[in-house]
């Protein structure tokens, strides 16, 4: 079975956050990207609702992603882009009718960042209501901010009851300190998503060349299987839960 290689968390898009800072560097990243092996790439900009309105943020991510798109098309440069975002948490952001409009693509999958580094019972219960009230599916972004060894167990086993998914950065996978909880975690299925969550072509770049090589080396041919089926599942607007 061939694996799809997707890279679920970027700041790619070009001077919309604090990650590429322009169309040169975005171009720079995504070759680079392509060089590692990636097939897909999800655009993750950040949303921050206490800072600007949704109707301004999707026009400006619009305006990038055609810009960058422009440019691929000129240097006939190949490679599948979703747009989306990474929206941070807000008490009653299940309530909010724009949120629909901040999913990968055009599936119902939302990535949500979490301010801290602890999510409390509320952020939990948000979690829940994005799916029962909004009708979407909540992706925890870089999930393993959240585990504290304190709090790890525990916070481990809410998250299994909650109807989301949970993506870990690729530097969770590299770090040798980390490494054999990361791989865990995914053979497990507790975690279901990677990415690399880069931010530019040299002090955050993308190292997803790493990613698929420990993948490779340490799992399973089933393993591997059921994360590309995830991947592709979301892609494709599917419900896996």
């Amino acid at each position: 079975m061939m694996h799809s290689r997707i890279d679920f968390h970027t700041h790619i898009l070009p001077a919309i956050d604090d990650g590429s800072c322009s169309v040169d560097e975005s171009i720079e990243m995504i070759l680079m990207e392509k060089s590692q092996g990636v097939d897909v790439i999800c655009l993750t900009p950040h949303f921050l609702a206490q800072e600007q309105y949704p109707e301004q943020f999707l026009q400006k991510r619009d305006q990038s992603l055609a810009i960058l798109q422009e440019r691929l098309k000129q240097e006939s440069i190949e490679v599948q882009l979703v747009s989306g975002a990474e929206v941070m948490y807000y008490p009653g952001m299940s309530r909010w009718e724009q949120l629909p409009h901040l999913t990968l693509g055009s599936s119902k999958y939302v990535l949500i960042e979490f301010p801290g580094n602890r999510l409390t019972d509320s952020m939990l219960h948000e979690v829940e209501s994005i799916y029962t009230e909004c009708g979407l599916i909540p992706i925890l972004a870089h999930v393993e901010r959240y585990l504290q060894p304190i709090h790890a167990k525990e916070l481990l086993r809410r998250l299994d009851e909650l109807p989301c998914l949970l993506q870990i950065n690729a530097s969770y996978i590299i770090d040798r300190h980390t490494k054999k909880t990361a791989l865990n975690f995914l053979k497990q299925g507790r975690v279901q998503l990677i990415g690399s969550d880069c931010h530019s072509s040299t002090w955050r770049k993308p190292t997803m060349d790493q990613v698929f090589d420990i993948l490779n080396e340490s799992l399973d041919s089933s393993v591997l299987d059921q994360l590309s089926m995830i991947g592709q599942a979301i892609l494709n607007g599917r419900n896996i839960l």
